[in-house]
């Protein structure tokens, strides 16, 4: 979604007819600016995850591409992520140990091109997509993702889910109570867990230190 900023500044000087008093100009001057601001403060994270999320599949295409070939490279293979690592951490700095690198190229076997591409889940993290590709079965990998996208499970909230088998215990439900017996207890867990998060000063070294630590 392309950030529109003249639309949003028709919806803020909207909200600021009906809820700035007239009297006080400089509170809605600064009212709006904020606005503005966490807006596109919003977007530009966004755009930074997506990206990232994107780049680290195809990471993980180009090692898997450089990979085949046969037994031929398979002594090759061996040192090439250990070379690399040391390589682009020299380059990009956090991020890139060889576990990492081994889970761009999980990342890239596990979804398809057409789900990264196409239909990337934009309110999920890199740390969303290293959870779900702990699940063997493809139908329950989906599943916890269209979930974790619809509902807004944070990584932390999607991480226990997977742990305590919501998608399984659902699937052996036999009944609509029990099945919303298993919903509640899964809601009341995500609630019970949640910690307030601290909103962090913006920059873009920030988002970007950020993704590398999530990686690590």
């Amino acid at each position: 979604m392309v950030f529109n900023l003249l639309s949003v500044l028709a919806t803020h000087d909207a909200m600021n007819e009906l809820t700035t008093p007239a009297n006080n100009p400089i509170e809605s001057l600064h009212g709006d600016i904020r606005r503005i601001l966490d807006e596109a403060r919003s977007h530009v994270r966004q755009t930074v995850n997506d990206t990232m999320v994107q780049a680290y599949w195809h990471i993980g295409r180009l090692i898997v591409e450089n990979e085949q070939g046969g037994a031929a490279r398979a002594a090759y293979g061996a040192k090439l992520l250990p070379e690399l690592s040391q390589r682009l951490t020299a380059d990009y700095g956090k991020g890139f140990t060889p576990a990492n690198l081994r889970n761009f190229r999980q990342f890239y076997l596990t979804f398809d091109e057409e789900q990264i591409r196409y239909a990337l889940r934009s309110n999920l993290t890199w740390t969303h997509y290293r959870q779900l590709m702990r699940i063997d079965d493809p139908a329950a990998r989906r599943w916890y993702l269209d979930e974790a996208s619809q509902q807004g499970w944070s990584a932390r909230a999607l991480d226990r889910q997977i742990g305590t088998l919501y998608y399984e215990r659902l699937l052996s439900s036999q009944n609509k109570n029990a099945e919303d017996a298993v919903r509640g207890e899964a809601t009341a867990l995500i609630a019970e867990q949640a910690a307030p998060v601290a909103t962090p000063t913006f920059s873009i070294a920030n988002i970007s230190q950020a993704e590398g630590n999530a990686g690590a």
